[in-house]
């Protein structure tokens, strides 16, 4: 359950506030074992990928290609000219 409440895809910061105090030694133990039963969890990060910025990525890059064409054919069709 604890895995659970902690998972996802963003980090996590806990505080453990214990005492030094002999009357809040149990709180203090519990809260210790607790908080290293929280650090020893492990999760899986899934990127979060947006369909449709893959295909604007996809699409940028083959305008680049387009735009980079288009240039050499101007620069061969001058020199044909020249």
């Amino acid at each position: 359950m604890l895995q659970d409440s902690l998972g996802g895809n963003s980090r996590t910061l806990m505080i453990a506030c214990i005492s030094p105090s002999d009357v809040h030694f149990a709180e203090t133990l519990n809260t210790l074992k607790y908080a290293n039963r929280a650090k020893n969890i492990k999760n899986k990060v899934v990127a979060n990928i947006n369909s449709q910025h893959v295909e604007v990525s996809r699409l940028t890059e083959r305008i680049q290609q387009l735009q980079t064409e288009l240039s050499h054919m101007r620069q061969h069709q001058s020199i044909g000219r020249a």
